[in-house]
């Protein structure tokens, strides 16, 4: 029909449909990136077991009763309870297998002979079930719970410390509260020496004895199997052990070591009369790992005592620094000790050894030296670890690694910063303060070490680890090092109380005089006057009164090196720079935002300039990175402010992969993130996308907070707008506002007010409803009248 229109309608018409196949276009582009970032968000439950054990014998009637208790009566909590050494972990390993295997249920296995709190309890469940504790392990774990969509099997293996008149009914009720937020979908298995129930749970104590002698032999056999050994021999053996499966295996390995086997009876006869008469069975267990430790030479005894030191797990590594072996020879030492059952081996090729033997190595006072040296090293070895799993986190793809390795010895580098922190006058070596003040930790990588593991240590552990470190910094007369961990503290003061407590302003008020008073020394570092400069801006411009600090100048700081090469540190540093420059040119856009249009476009072009090099840098050198994912979020918020929704998009979905690669999320700034992201879409008017995405923020939020929080109540506010962007008249936008005002002291004035206008429109389509409804009733019944 085109020969019936002039050429000006066919040129118009012709420009309508480029530009709604150019939208189509766009907005199956923005779907595309919807629906990437919308996959793969189900937390992945998957079980932690450790290895079977290999010389299992004589339990399979606990065994059954157990998984009966957990499958088919759906019991909540089960307790394994006997003596020291009566094999209750090694049950619970068992029955653990047999869920995984046969019923196909998630089993976690915590072990908890080493914590001694409920803080410390959640930190490591935390760690075992995959999560990242944060700065609030509690909320981190009530989420991971509340996600979980089948039966989960939760071993807590040696929890009696736990059950301790002081900490018991603490315990207790976050065993209730993991109950509950899981929708009794937890259940939990320990092993403990005593009994213990919970009101209003369905509990069940499954009580363990010592083996029998038929059991008891046969146990024996298994430990040294190419031995020939009479049954007569064997029994007598078992007695004297007490039927107690730990001091069997103990006893059990050397029979083969022995040129005469009943060199082994005579020794345990010569013990003490009244030793053996006891009816305490731990006796039985001392006297056989007595033996076996006696059977080591006196170098294997000094290592083991040596060894004896790791609270918890170990790889071979920290050993072989610890007893000051080759790797070759650690590794033998540790598979010989393993084979005496004086040490057991992990999946994982880690090593950890029993509690009962700990505390036999730990009255040894004639071993105090060795002890004393291997404290040092030990603290010398991690805080090593710490300085060089920093570097790897900054290194390029190195983040997600060093995290995972960090991970698995957290337990032992919080031993390392507590021992550290120790007076020096009860400390057990007095070389510790030494070491602290000549490593790399302590020196020159303490802020990155805290950036890179704020969210897998306890808070309270850092705090009192860099509060020491400003005390020696200060005898010390390190005035930059004082300074560094003085702004770490007030970093970690202020993320605790929002910004808001007067600790944290006094901190920053400090810091300022620092800055003011030693501005010389400071600028002939670049990297820590830059750091704390920034750091007191953000305070500075944050107060609302206040004209944002200026920017840094470059001729104000000391130059770039001239090497080509730059450290993991000097990249990470350099992009942090950048990273600051532009928070701080956001800041000074918004607060010119209503007076000078001018100003305000050349804040943000810089923003987005230096937030554009803070990228390119962090992609480039460090790849897979927290930094990475935070230049991408700031370049998504700036095109947002901007109202460039379009290209905000592609930067936020970038964070949004980047996150979920980098098992960062789900935390607060992840829920930040995908407000932002939702929002974004709203008003690109992908309302059902914008939804969805908002939706999953509350989830988060809501399972993540257990009160009102800043956070949850800025996911509602932006609900709350999107439902009335949508659907003006819909009663879900006044749903979400009602929630956001309960939360007012979290809100803004300008976000309240907002609030209140979405839910008096509300109120009045409501008004109108009920008024057409009272107008249809009346003519329907005038209609009849007539």
């Amino acid at each position: 029909m085109q020969v019936l229109l002039d050429p000006r309608t066919v040129k118009s018409l012709e420009d309508i449909i480029k530009t709604a196949e150019e939208w189509i276009k766009e907005k199956n582009h923005m779907q595309n990136i919807v629906n990437v970032v919308r996959t793969d968000r189900q937390l992945q439950q998957n079980s932690s077991i450790p290895d079977k054990p290999l010389t299992f014998v004589g339990r399979w009637a606990e065994v059954n009763k157990i998984i009966y208790s957990l499958v088919e009566n759906g019991c909540g909590i089960v307790s394994i309870v006997g003596g020291p050494g009566f094999g209750k972990s090694t049950i619970a390993v068992d029955v653990s297998h047999h869920l995984s295997n046969k019923h196909d249920i998630v089993v976690i296995f915590s072990f908890l002979s080493n914590v001694s709190t409920v803080p410390e309890v959640l930190l490591r469940l935390c760690l075992d079930v995959g999560v990242n504790p944060g700065e609030d392990p509690e909320s981190a774990l009530m989420f991971w719970l509340k996600n979980i969509e089948k039966k989960v099997v939760l071993v807590m293996d040696n929890i009696e410390q736990l059950l301790e008149e002081e900490v018991r009914s603490e315990f207790t009720e976050l065993v209730v509260t993991l109950r509950k937020n899981s929708q009794q979908q937890l259940q939990i298995l320990t092993t403990t020496r005593t009994e213990f129930a919970i009101p209003e749970q369905t509990t069940e104590n499954v009580q363990i004895g010592e083996l029998d002698e038929k059991s008891s032999v046969e146990l024996l056999r298994k430990c040294c199997p190419n031995t020939e050994v009479k049954y007569s021999y064997l029994c007598d053996l078992a007695n004297l052990c007490g039927f107690i499966p730990l001091a069997l295996c103990i006893a059990g390995p050397r029979i083969a070591d022995l040129d005469d086997p009943s060199e082994l009876i005579n020794w345990l006869k010569e013990k003490p009369v009244k030793t053996l008469l006891t009816s305490d069975k731990s006796q039985c267990v001392r006297k056989a790992i007595e033996f076996s430790f006696q059977q080591l030479n006196d170098d294997d005894r000094k290592a083991l005592a040596r060894l004896s030191l790791f609270n918890g797990n170990f790889q071979r590594k920290s050993a072989e620094e610890v007893i000051e072996r080759d790797e070759l020879v650690t590794q033998d030492f540790l598979e010989q000790l393993v084979a005496r059952s004086l040490m057991q081996r992990s999946s994982d090729k880690r090593f950890v050894i029993h509690s009962l033997i700990r505390r036999f190595l730990a009255n040894h006072h004639q071993l105090q030296d060795e002890k004393v040296t291997a404290q040092g090293l030990m603290v010398k070895h991690f805080l090593k670890m710490c300085h060089s799993l920093t570097m790897d986190s900054f290194s390029k793809n190195g983040y997600t690694g060093a995290r995972e390795l960090l991970k698995t010895d957290s337990h032992n580098v919080e031993e390392t910063l507590k021992v550290c922190c120790q007076d020096q006058a009860t400390n057990l070596n007095p070389n510790i303060f030494e070491l602290l003040v000549s490593s790399d930790i302590y020196k020159s990588s303490s802020r990155f070490f805290y950036r890179f593991c704020r969210d897998l240590l306890p808070q309270i552990i850092l705090r009192n680890f860099q509060e020491y470190c400003i005390n020696l910094a200060k005898i010390q007369k390190q005035l930059t090092i004082e300074i560094t961990f003085q702004c770490l503290v007030a970093d970690q003061e202020g993320r605790k109380s929002a910004w808001k407590s007067t600790e944290y302003i006094d901190m920053m008020e400090a810091i300022k005089d620092a800055l003011d008073q030693n501005k010389a020394v400071l600028k002939e570092d670049r990297s820590l006057y830059s750091y704390c400069y920034y750091f007191y801006a953000r305070y500075y411009s944050n107060i609302a009164p206040n004209t944002p600090y200026p920017d840094l100048l470059e001729d104000n700081l000391a130059p770039l090196p001239d090497n080509q090469y730059q450290n993991p540190m000097e990249n990470a540093e350099e992009t942090l720079f950048l990273i600051q420059r532009a928070q701080l040119s956001k800041k000074r856009a918004s607060k010119v935002f209503h007076s000078d249009k001018e100003k305000y476009e050349d804040y943000m072009n810089c923003a987005k300039s230096f937030s554009s090099q803070a990228l390119s840098i962090s992609q480039e050198l460090l790849g897979d990175h927290e930094l990475t994912c935070i230049s991408h979020k700031l370049l998504g918020d700036l095109y947002s402010l901007l109202r460039k929704n379009s290209k905000a998009l592609l930067y936020y979905s970038g964070a949004i992969k980047l996150s979920k690669k980098l098992k960062v999320d789900p935390n607060e700034p992840f829920v930040y993130l995908l407000k932002n992201y939702g929002s974004c879409l709203s008003f690109l008017r992908l309302f059902d996308e914008s939804v969805k995405i908002l939706n999953e923020a509350r989830d988060i939020a809501d399972k993540r907070a257990q009160k009102h929080s800043p956070c949850r109540a800025n996911v509602y506010c932006a609900l709350a707008r999107t439902y009335r962007a949508w659907k003006p008249d819909c009663k879900e936008a006044a749903k979400y506002a009602n929630t956001a005002i309960e939360m007012g002291e979290s809100l803004d004035s300008r976000s309240v007010k907002t609030m209140k206008d979405i839910i008096e429109t509300a109120e009045e389509h409501m008004e109108c409803e009920n008024a057409q409804q009272c107008l249809d009733v009346n003519s329907v019944f005038g209609n009849n009248v007539d």
